[in-house]
């Protein structure tokens, strides 16, 4: 099996976000790059039950590498991201706080030192449609010096070194 460290994490984080309530249900996504191989969630499968079997590797352009299942609708904005960093992870998730912020601010203000570390204040990218090429889009200009990004009426995207 082909990326079975990383599959393996990813199957993990799943639950885990699930445990700290950052998701529900389907909802979120995770992705960790290995080289030119992305291996990523699977679209509408819930955590609790993800085994690393189930994960998903696809290179970087998208294509299909090994996993039965489809990939996550948001698979645009993990390869851009991609493309235009150093990441190695990336975490999306809907949590609730998240969220509501993301209805009431176009940018959340440095408020705690680790929005420092994440490049300061925490732009909104602008609504666009689940999994779609304009979120996508939205979501490279306004993480842009920044390792976090809020969605509009949506939930949050970080990216790093690792998970």
């Amino acid at each position: 099996m082909r990326l079975a460290t990383e599959r393996q994490l990813i199957a993990d984080y799943g639950r885990r976000m699930t445990s700290d309530r950052l998701v529900v249900g389907t909802s979120g996504n995770l992705s960790i790059r290995a080289d030119d191989l992305l291996a990523v969630t699977p679209a509408g499968h819930a955590y609790d039950t993800l085994t690393p079997e189930l994960v998903c590797v696809h290179h970087l352009d998208g294509s299909p590498v090994e996993g039965e299942l489809a990939p996550t609708s948001e698979l645009p904005f993990h390869q851009l991201i991609y493309a235009h960093t150093d990441a190695t992870a990336v975490v999306h998730t809907h949590s609730t706080a998240a969220t509501v912020v993301s209805t009431v601010v176009d940018e959340l203000p440095t408020i705690h030192y680790i929005l420092a570390v994440m490049g300061g204040p925490i732009r909104v990218a602008p609504y666009a449609t689940f999994g779609s090429q304009e979120l996508a889009g939205n979501v490279l200009a306004a993480i842009e010096g920044r390792s976090g990004v809020l969605l509009a009426n949506h939930g949050a995207i970080t990216y790093g070194p690792t998970m």
